[in-house]
């Protein structure tokens, strides 16, 4: 893998997913979006964000713990930095949105 942007982007989020079920065992999320399409489709398609659904039993406070913990964790940290990886952040954490429903069952 080399370094332009997109190739470390991918490689930022496919590390931080593998970190992320970790936290999260035994409860359930997606990936969706682009990155749902390159990473499981092998969609041409590149992203620049994540987007994941977690299951709404999981309360706003664990899902936070959990991706602030994945961020803070020092094996997350040196997969990374053997990419050249460093000093992110966390962007805030915007609200969900509802989907609508598809056509098709829409009153």
């Amino acid at each position: 893998m080399g370094n332009n942007s997109f190739e470390l982007r991918e490689f930022f989020h496919l590390t931080f997913l593998r970190h992320f079920t970790y936290r999260l065992t035994g409860r359930a999320y997606a990936v969706k979006g682009g990155a749902c399409l390159r990473f499981f489709h092998r969609s041409a398609r590149l992203s620049e964000d994540m987007d994941l659904d977690v299951q709404s039993r999981v309360g706003i406070q664990a899902l936070r713990k959990a991706v602030d913990g994945v961020l803070d964790s020092r094996p997350f940290l040196s997969h990374l930095a053997s990419r050249g990886i460093a000093g992110i952040s966390a962007p805030p954490a915007r609200p969900a949105r509802r989907a609508a429903p598809p056509r098709c069952c829409r009153p």
